[in-house]
């Protein structure tokens, strides 16, 4: 008797959720190890070999001023926000706002 075909169906789901869920779970280990690379990279000031510190200190910028012509500007470097979905950048506010209207 052969098989239902549904139930082959329902088999081969199963395995592509199988594959998929494999697939993610990898994606998230480099993903963490990337949060980890990114937060040392970080945490490092820039070396004095580096071409755009050498850039700077030839306008003047000494390690530890502010930016700008008087030096009272930004000191530490603009914070980073990682956006790991495809959604646009106010999308979240939307579908939340949308979701509160429901």
């Amino acid at each position: 008797m052969e098989d239902d075909p549904l139930d082959l169906f329902m088999r081969e789901i199963s395995k592509d959720v199988d594959r998929l869920d494999k697939h993610m779970n990898k994606k998230r280990v480099r993903g963490s190890e990337m949060d980890i690379a990114r937060q040392k990279g970080l945490e490092q000031t820039i070396s004095t070999e580096n071409k755009g510190f050498r850039m700077l200190e030839k306008l003047g910028f000494k390690e530890g001023m502010g930016l700008g012509k008087k030096g009272t500007g930004r000191v530490e470097p603009v914070g980073v926000s990682v956006k790991l979905d495809r959604r646009g950048i106010g999308e979240k506010t939307v579908f939340i706002d949308n979701l509160h209207a429901i």
